[in-house]
């Protein structure tokens, strides 16, 4: 009888601390779900306000446009966004070049980043350029059996003299007696355009007529940036002085 009522009471005091064990556990449960509840807006808002300040960055996004245009009569070339970063080089009013994508600087300045060379990227000041839109005429080729577009340039003409002097051009050319269209050669600052590239140059009208592929195979000392001189044949001084200058040249990689 004894027995009976302590494996009674046993039994009372193990059925008690189950449900004391359930009651431990839905409280458990419920707070973990208010938990839950209450955090998850807080999470999106963090998620929001990191997402704000991403662009603030030196990473590229993607860009709605195809290429600008430089309008300052030159600004500096850096190696991502912000004026602290490394310096490149320098550009010129006119020339042109694709958009990879943008960003930001620190102090919230948009910044470019384009195709500087052909093997080189580059990031321009927002505040120094003009976009160019998809449909915009400047930045399609006519032709679609060139390349893309390197940037555009100012050109100046020279001729060989053969009063003395050497031949050869820069990577080894030689030019004697070979006229503008026999050599097709222009000098270019190597730094934009390697020797030995070929290109599709585009002049403007009413020079149109000098279009055409050219090999870049000559530097020069006043060629610097975006600049090319267009090799005009043998002694043909006269017509290298009436070419003058001539700015919006397209150059295209051939």
């Amino acid at each position: 009888m004894w027995n009976n009522f302590i494996i009674t009471m046993k039994l009372k005091y193990l059925i008690k601390e189950v449900e004391n064990m359930k009651k431990f556990l839905t409280a458990i449960l419920l707070i973990t779900m208010l938990m839950c509840l209450f955090t998850y807006p807080v999470s999106a808002a963090t998620t929001s306000n990191s997402n704000a300040n991403t662009p603030y960055s030196t990473r590229a996004s993607g860009s709605d446009t195809t290429t600008l245009t430089i309008t300052r009569s030159w600004c500096n070339v850096r190696s991502g966004a912000g004026a602290n970063t490394k310096w490149l080089g320098k550009t010129y009013s006119g020339n042109t070049y694709k958009v990879l994508g943008k960003g930001y600087a620190p102090n919230k300045k948009l910044w470019y980043k384009i195709q500087y060379t052909s093997s080189k990227v580059g990031w321009v000041c927002s505040s120094f350029v003009k976009i160019n839109t998809k449909n915009s005429n400047t930045v399609k080729p006519k032709s679609s059996n060139h390349g893309a577009l390197i940037g555009t340039f100012q050109s100046t003409a020279y001729c060989l003299c053969e009063c003395g002097g050497s031949t050869r051009t820069a990577n080894g050319y030689n030019l004697a007696g070979k006229s503008r269209t026999q050599a097709m050669t222009i000098a270019v600052d190597r730094r934009i355009i390697p020797l030995g590239t070929r290109v599709y140059v585009e002049f403007p009208a009413p020079y149109q007529h000098f279009s055409g592929y050219y090999t870049a195979r000559d530097t020069g000392g006043a060629i610097r940036g975006y600049i090319i001189d267009l090799y005009m044949g043998v002694n043909n001084i006269r017509e290298a002085n009436q070419f003058g200058r001539r700015y919006g040249v397209k150059v295209y990689y051939g």
